[in-house]
């Protein structure tokens, strides 16, 4: 059992290991060896519908995900014994259309070597890749656009060879496979109205395109969905 002592130490690295380790994009959390969250980050509790970071204090995985909550606590105790996870499993949030979830998860050891608590940081990686068009359609919205878009370029196949669209321009045209408007756009990228237009204008000229109807039927045939 972990004493007061040790369990104020490992509060006390909570935030160490929290802040080390932010970023938009990565779930962080604490737990004590009791398999009882000490902290996450505000990306994971906003994900968990909590009000804020603090709320997770003291939950358990059977709480607030009963339905992966088996799933947790084995990747806990492997933890627990001393083990650091390589986390690669495709059956996690598989109903957000996730592809993924992918990071570490390793033992918090005190001075004397003992485990005293557990330290994760995921990742949710969304994918389009290998989707048929109506999953393609249903997974595209202004949450999960900016992450599926990871790389700053992408290569497109056209008949005057390989070009390269930008992250801002494939953003874009994936916002275009749902039909938006410009302005629609603009606002879900917060950009102006003028500079959404002038990433269409670099498009169609890269594509050789005169209409934005085009842009959709050569990037499909350009092979730009399968890197996404």
């Amino acid at each position: 059992m972990v004493g007061q002592k040790e369990n104020l130490q490992l509060l006390r690295l909570v935030e160490q290991l929290i802040g080390a380790t932010e970023d938009q994009e990565s779930f962080i959390f604490v737990k004590d060896a009791n398999h009882q969250y000490l902290g996450c980050n505000n990306n994971y509790a906003s994900f968990l519908g909590l009000e804020d970071e603090a709320a997770i204090t003291g939950l358990t995985d059977s709480v607030i995900n009963p339905n992966h909550a088996h799933l947790y606590k084995a990747d806990d105790d492997r933890v627990l014994q001393g083990q650091i996870l390589q986390i690669n499993n495709p059956a996690y949030f598989k109903e957000y259309g996730l592809v993924t979830v992918s990071g570490r998860i390793i033992p918090i050891l005190d001075e004397l070597q003992r485990v005293t608590g557990i330290f994760g940081c995921t990742r949710l990686l969304h994918t389009i890749a290998n989707k048929s068009f109506v999953q393609v359609l249903a997974l595209l919205n202004g949450t999960t656009i900016p992450l599926i878009v990871r790389k700053n370029f992408y290569s497109v196949r056209t008949n005057y060879g390989i070009i390269r669209i930008s992250k801002r321009e494939t953003q874009c045209i994936l916002f275009l496979f749902k039909c938006l408007t410009s302005d629609d756009i603009a606002q879900n990228l917060q950009l102006s109205r003028r500079s959404v237009e002038s990433y269409f204008v670099n498009i169609k000229n890269k594509l050789n395109v005169h209409h934005k109807c085009e842009i959709l039927e050569a990037v499909i045939k350009g092979g730009l969905l399968e890197q996404l």
